[in-house]
């Protein structure tokens, strides 16, 4: 159950409580290729891994990386936030196979 709208939805993320602020590092090396406010996700990161793997990062506070930055594994690239439809602060994290939420223990960060 979705705790804002109320409906039966499909959570495709692993979410980590945390608090306000704490750092977000990216899981592997990668291109910054989204970096949006919506009011669904909030703040968010999209990093690409490779021609398969990608990773998203949302509810997030700020940023500091752009469209276009390489980041490498455990950089910092923003902060835990509560934006978009969130109750609380926490980190959603999704791993995603050609575009596609898998489960993150199929996924071997270089």
């Amino acid at each position: 159950m979705h705790p804002i709208l109320g409906v039966l939805k499909l959570h495709t993320g692993i979410d980590f409580k945390s608090p306000e602020g704490e750092i977000i590092v990216s899981t592997a090396d990668g291109m910054v290729i989204e970096n949006t406010l919506d009011s669904y996700r909030g703040q968010f990161i999209l990093i690409k891994h490779d021609d398969t793997f990608s990773t998203s990062y949302s509810h997030l506070k700020n940023t500091i990386v752009k469209v276009g930055d390489s980041v490498q594994k455990g950089q910092t690239i923003g902060y835990v936030g509560n934006s978009g439809l969130s109750k609380s602060f926490h980190l959603h994290y999704e791993v995603l196979k050609n575009d596609q939420a898998v489960d993150p223990k199929d996924y071997i960060p270089n």
